[in-house]
């Protein structure tokens, strides 16, 4: 009597959830084995989302997620890669140039890109070729843009300044995000009374600015200072677990993004007398 087989359609559902139920570890990657159909089913979901990054200087070996991908694994999966969180510690210490991680994941829609020394044009030039509306990095470290990188700033609806807004230098760039829902700025406290009303009043198709804290963990946090607008939130965050944080808005919408938009809701809610059911 043969082996029972599947439709392929089915087979191939059945090891997609179980892929999701077991993203957790080293287990995952164990599904990858059974055949070489399933690994092409598993891969595309697998490599949806990856990250490079490194802790602290303290720390020399790469934390990758998923486990084990390298350039190769991008070379002829990365055509399905959508959340993309690099570490420009990487890039430094001899790894592979951003421009290089974007040509070969050409569908990025989400993307972290911490830098701590100054961006090449062409890096940025190739920022431009993807479908990006989520951005989250340093503009101080980017050059001069291009009409090419302007009309990208133009598609980008969740901006994350992730070292700050320079009252002096960012108003002119800040114009170019033409189509922002969400913008995220550090808590710089003696400079939030003056930045955060300058945001809220300069980016007319802002709902929700977030004053990210450092805490303990991920999850709602009091400001220190009064603005009058009911999308202004502050969010904490847990030090030194910005990939996990990032990770949990990905892939399951709990992270910053997530947590901001549940207190607008609930806030307007109130606000307008009837208190509505949170979507979960």
């Amino acid at each position: 009597m043969p082996d029972p087989t599947l439709p392929p359609e089915i087979e191939e559902i059945i090891f997609i959830n179980a892929l999701k139920l077991k993203s957790d570890g080293e287990n995952a990657l164990n599904l990858l084995l059974v055949a070489r159909r399933i690994h092409a089913w598993l891969m595309q979901v697998l490599i949806e989302t990856i990250s490079i990054a490194f802790k602290s200087d303290r720390v020399l070996s790469p934390l990758k997620y998923p486990f084990r991908w390298d350039i190769s694994t991008l070379e002829r999966y990365g055509v399905h890669t959508r959340y993309f969180f690099i570490w420009d510690s990487d890039f430094r210490r001899g790894g592979a140039k951003p421009a290089q991680y974007f040509s070969l994941c050409p569908n990025i829609t989400n993307l972290v890109l911490w830098c701590d020394s100054d961006l090449d044009q062409a890096d940025v030039e190739s920022l431009s070729f993807l479908p990006l509306t989520h951005l989250s990095v340093n503009l101080e470290r980017l050059p001069e843009p291009t009409a090419k990188v302007i009309e990208l700033y133009s598609r980008i609806t969740h901006l994350e300044l992730l070292d700050g807004f320079d009252l002096e230098t960012g108003p002119t760039i800040i114009q170019c995000f033409t189509s922002l829902t969400h913008i995220a700025v550090p808590e710089c406290h003696r400079h939030n009374q003056d930045i955060v009303p300058f945001l809220v009043g300069n980016i007319p198709t802002l709902q929700i600015l977030i004053v990210s804290i450092g805490g303990d963990a991920i999850g709602l946090k009091e400001l220190n200072f009064e603005v009058d607008h009911p999308g202004v939130v502050g969010v904490s965050f847990k030090i030194d677990s910005q990939v996990e944080d990032w990770l949990l808005d990905v892939q399951e919408g709990r992270g910053m993004w997530g947590f901001a938009d549940e207190a607008v809701r609930e806030r307007k809610g109130v606000q307008g007398g009837v208190k509505k059911d949170i979507e979960p």
